[in-house]
């Protein structure tokens, strides 16, 4: 990685930061500090504060709390230590946010279906742990050519991969015909910053497959890397937002595959053309 990519991604974690920061201030506004903060359909609060900080966040002021630890991760200097902890920061801030989106009812349209509950993840998480589903792919951006991106998707379904889909990627499957839903484990979570909902997820079946409890971020990390078998294909160019999140995957130990000429790193930051290679390469 180069001085670049790391100074892009502390902007992104700066952007979602400021966003959610603007969020919850709208929200305090409307409803007061004290209002309850919580996605529905989980124990588990705000599920990546719950896994990787010892914070309860269940109200609007607790949420200022998580925030500012996130905040405190974001430093100055372009560093590759810097640009991980940036892209964890962007994950806190990204499971607030789309709590606060959450607060009103479903916040997108159908077909997407934004926060995954706790029962779902009861119904597939133990798939994930016998290895009938042997993995967890998360597919973000837009294809530049659609009907390769629809084949990889149907290369994923057909071996069983538990699948997200987040951003314009979602609208250009629809069109393709691809089939979504629970009973075909694909996922339409919602526009880029509802992948975090594929990240609370993987958390989730920590907490709730792993024997992990509250704030032992080391363990959970370790299940993340080891147990989930997760891996993201970005396709299409990455800008700060996207850079931060996929920063925040490799800190969480999910490999990124990006179809952009991008500096890798072994394991965690691969450049692969969207098709058989990208599939291959995240099957592997």
């Amino acid at each position: 990685m180069t001085d670049a990519l790391f100074s892009s991604c502390l902007r992104g974690a700066r952007t979602v930061l400021s966003l959610t920061k603007g969020s919850l201030a709208d929200a305090v506004a409307r409803k007061g500090p004290d209002a309850t903060l919580a996605y529905p359909g989980t124990a588990y609060e705000i599920p990546v504060i719950f896994g990787l900080t010892s914070l309860g966040v269940t109200t609007f002021r607790e949420a200022e709390a998580g925030i500012s630890l996130a905040e405190g991760m974001i430093r100055e200097q372009p560093t590759v230590e810097n640009a991980l902890d940036a892209g964890a920061a962007t994950l806190l801030c990204a499971d607030i946010l789309e709590a606060l989106n959450h607060a009103d009812g479903p916040p997108y349209p159908p077909p997407c279906v934004g926060f995954v509950p706790d029962s779902i993840l009861r119904k597939l998480g133990i798939f994930m742990v016998d290895g009938s589903v042997p993995g967890v792919a998360v597919v973000v951006g837009k294809g530049d050519n659609p009907a390769v991106a629809a084949s990889m998707i149907r290369d994923f379904q057909e071996v069983g991969l538990l699948v997200f889909l987040a951003g314009d990627v979602i609208e250009q499957m629809e069109t393709a015909g691809i089939k979504m839903g629970e009973d075909f484990k694909t996922f339409p979570l919602g526009p880029l910053p509802a992948v975090i909902h594929a990240v609370n997820f993987a958390v989730r079946a920590g907490l709730t497959f792993g024997g992990i409890g509250r704030g032992q971020a080391d363990l959970m990390l370790a299940y993340l890397a080891n147990r989930v078998k997760a891996f993201v294909c970005a396709l299409g160019p990455l800008d700060d937002v996207s850079l931060a999140i996929a920063a925040g995957a490799i800190k969480a130990g999910i490999p990124v595959l990006s179809d952009q000429a991008v500096p890798e790193i072994p394991g965690a930051l691969l450049s692969r053309p969207p098709g058989e290679e990208m599939v291959r390469a995240g099957m592997e």
